[in-house]
C-alpha cells in the first residue's frame, strides 16, 4: 500500500458531461481514511464543488465529480486524507471538430531502449488521446535516422512509431514526420554528436537519407500527411556543419533529391524544407530570403520555419517581409508551415547575468493566443505546431528548454501530465474560433499602445479577437515577459473596436471568463474574445 496520496488517472482532460455520462471519476491511491476534496475554479480560486469520498480497505478512493454546473472549465482538484494531501489541475471541455491547422510537437522515443522510454515517461497512448481532447488536429514527431537504420537498407521502426501512426489515425490527427540525424553508416563512421548533427551533403549521405524517408512512407502508406527534412538547419545546435558556412544553398542538394523522390512515389505527401529558427541576420528571415533567391521554392511544397519568442508586431513584420520576397522572386506566395512555435516560461537573464527570468504562467498562455490568432492573418500559413506538448526531460528543470510545454511532465510513469493555463488557453481558443474563419485585421495606436483587432466570420457570426502590445517591435518586450491579466490596458469607445452598425453582445478573456463592457471596451496585452452583432 502506498504511503503517498496520489491521483491514479492517465489523463486530466475530460469531455463535458452529458445526460448519458454526467460524472467524472478520479481514482486515488495512498488513501489514509476518508478523502475530503474541493474543486477550485481557475483563475479566481472560487470553490465550485466539495465533498467526502469514502476509503476502501485497500487504501484507495474515488472522487466523483458532477461538473455540469461549472463545465467547461479549468479547475484544481484538492484532496486530503489524514495528513496526506494531493492536488491536480483538470480541464473539462468537449473539443470542436479537429482542424489540421492547429498542431502540437511531441518527443516520443523511437527505440525500444528502456532508458529512453523511462526518460520520457509518457507514451503515445497517454498523450495522443489528450491532444485530440484539446482540439488539436495535427502532430509532429521526429524520426532519428541513426537509431532506425543500423545496417544499410534495414530499418528498425519501433513499436512506439507504429503506435504514433495508429493513434493519429484513430484520433483524427494529421501526422507530420521530421527526419533528423546523420548516420555513421554513410558519413564515414562519425558517431559523435558533431557527426550526427551534420546535415547530409555528400552524394552517399543524401542518397541514404532520401531512402530513409522513403522507407518510412512505404511502411505507413497513406498515413503521413507531410515530411520535414531536418530540424533548425541554420542552427549549430542541430547542424554542426552550418557555422561559419552560413549559406542557404547548403540545403539544396538534400532538398532536391528528397523532394523529387517523394513527389514521384508519394505525390499526396507534402515535402517541407528543413526548419529554420530565429529572426535576425542569417536566421529565419534572411535565411529564407536567400533560399528564395536561389530558386529553392521549386523543390518544396512549403517552407518550414520556427517563429519562437516573437511579439505579435515582430511576427507580422517577418511574415510580410517573407511574402514580399516570394512575390518579388516567384510571382506568388508559397505555403509556410510553422513546424515549431512557442514561448518558454524561462528565459536567460536579459541583463546579461547568469540567472534566469521566470515568466508568469499567464504570459505563456497569452503568447500562445497571440501567435495562433496572428498566424491566421496570412492565408499561406498552412499549419502552426506548438512546441511542445509536454515540458522536456533532458535539461535543468528550471531551464528554458524544459518549460515550453502545454503540460507539466508527469513525475512518474503512472501519473498524468498536468495541464498548465496555456493548455486551457489553447482549448478555449479552439472553442472560440470554431466555425469562423479569418476575415481581416485592423491595427491602430492609442495612448502609447498598439492595438490589433482581428475579425473572424462564418455561419452568420462575427467574433473579434483584440489586444494591445508595446509600441516597439521587439522579440522580447520586457512588458510581455511576465505580463499578468490587465497589464497594458487601454480604455476605448466601442466604436473604435467594432464596425459601423455593430454592437458588442459579449466579451471574454482567454480563459472564458466574462469581461465587462460598460459603454467602453478595456483592452490589454491579454487577448479578448468579443461577440459582435448588428446594432438594432
Amino acid at each position: 500500500m502506498s504511503d503517498v496520496l496520489r491521483f491514479a488517472t492517465s489523463s486530466l482532460v475530460f469531455p463535458e458531461p452529458t445526460t448519458a455520462r454526467p460524472q467524472i471519476s478520479l481514482p486515488l491511491v495512498g488513501v489514509d481514511g476518508p478523502v475530503e476534496w474541493t474543486v477550485r475554479r481557475f483563475p479566481d480560486d472560487v470553490v465550485v464543488a466539495s465533498g467526502v469520498a469514502p476509503a476502501s480497505e485497500s487504501g484507495t478512493a474515488t472522487i466523483v465529480l458532477e461538473p455540469r454546473a461549472w463545465a467547461p472549465g479549468y479547475v484544481r482538484v484538492e484532496a486530503a486524507s489524514g495528513s496526506r494531501q494531493a492536488a491536480v489541475p483538470l480541464i473539462v471541455q468537449t473539443p470542436p471538430a479537429a482542424d489540421g491547422f492547429f498542431g502540437g510537437v511531441t518527443l516520443f522515443p523511437h527505440s525500444d531502449d528502456s532508458d529512453q522510454v523511462a526518460q520520457r515517461k509518457e507514451t503515445p497512448n497517454d498523450l495522443i488521446p489528450v491532444m485530440g481532447a484539446l482540439g488539436m488536429g495535427a502532430l509532429l514527431d521526429t524520426l532519428p535516422w541513426s537509431v532506425i537504420e543500423t545496417a544499410r537498407g534495414e530499418y528498425a521502426f519501433s513499436q512506439w512509431t507504429d503506435q504514433i501512426v495508429q493513434l493519429c489515425q484513430k484520433h483524427g490527427l494529421r501526422l507530420t514526420l521530421r527526419f533528423m540525424q546523420n548516420n555513421p553508416l554513410y558519413n564515414g563512421g562519425d558517431s559523435t554528436q558533431k557527426g550526427l548533427t551534420c546535415l547530409p551533403r555528400t552524394d552517399e549521405e543524401v542518397t541514404g537519407f532520401t531512402n530513409f524517408v522513403l522507407a518510412a512512407l512505404r511502411r505507413y502508406p497513406g498515413e503521413v500527411h507531410a515530411v520535414e527534412l531536418w530540424n533548425e538547419v541554420n542552427s549549430a545546435s542541430f547542424n554542426s556543419g552550418w557555422w561559419p558556412d552560413a549559406d542557404a544553398r547548403t540545403i539544396l542538394p538534400l532538398l532536391r533529391a528528397a523532394y523529387t523522390a517523394v513527389a514521384d512515389e508519394f505525390p499526396d505527401v507534402q515535402v517541407l524544407t528543413p526548419g529554420a529558427v530565429g529572426t535576425g541576420v542569417q536566421t529565419a528571415g534572411e535565411f529564407w530570403k536567400q533560399f528564395i533567391e536561389e530558386g529553392g521554392l521549386e523543390h518544396c511544397d512549403a517552407i518550414s520555419t520556427h517563429p519562437y519568442e516573437q511579439s505579435p508586431r515582430q511576427f507580422r513584420a517577418l511574415m510580410k517581409a517573407l511574402n514580399k520576397k516570394m512575390i518579388a522572386v516567384n510571382g506568388a506566395v508559397h505555403p509556410v508551415a510553422f513546424t515549431e512555435a512557442g514561448w518558454s516560461r524561462v528565459v536567460p537573464d536579459p541583463t546579461g547575468g547568469n540567472g534566469a527570468w521566470v515568466r508568469t504562467l499567464h504570459a505563456q498562455a497569452m503568447a500562445l493566443v497571440h501567435l495562433l490568432v496572428g498566424a491566421q492573418e496570412f492565408a499561406n500559413v498552412s499549419s502552426a505546431f506548438w512546441y511542445n506538448m509536454v515540458d522536456s526531460w533532458w535539461d535543468d528543470p528550471g531551464g528554458t528548454e524544459n518549460n515550453f510545454g502545454l503540460f507539466v511532465l508527469r513525475g512518474d510513469a503512472s501519473d498524468a501530465d498536468r495541464p498548465k493555463p496555456v493548455a486551457w488557453a489553447f482549448a478555449r481558443l479552439r472553442r472560440e474560433l470554431a466555425g469562423v474563419a479569418f476575415h481581416s485585421v485592423r491595427s491602430f495606436d492609442d495612448g502609447g499602445r498598439h492595438v490589433d483587432v482581428f475579425r473572424f466570420t462564418g455561419g452568420g457570426r462575427t467574433r473579434l479577437v483584440a489586444w494591445t502590445t508595446p509600441d516597439q517591435i521587439d522579440p522580447y518586450p520586457d512588458e510581455l515577459r511576465s505580463a499578468r491579466a490587465g497589464d497594458g490596458a487601454v480604455s476605448l469607445p466601442v466604436s473604435a473596436v467594432v464596425a459601423d452598425g455593430e454592437r458588442i453582445t459579449g466579451m471574454r478573456d482567454i480563459y472564458g471568463d466574462a469581461l465587462a463592457v460598460d459603454g467602453a471596451v478595456t483592452l490589454s496585452f491579454t487577448p479578448a474574445y468579443i461577440d459582435v452583432a448588428k446594432a438594432t
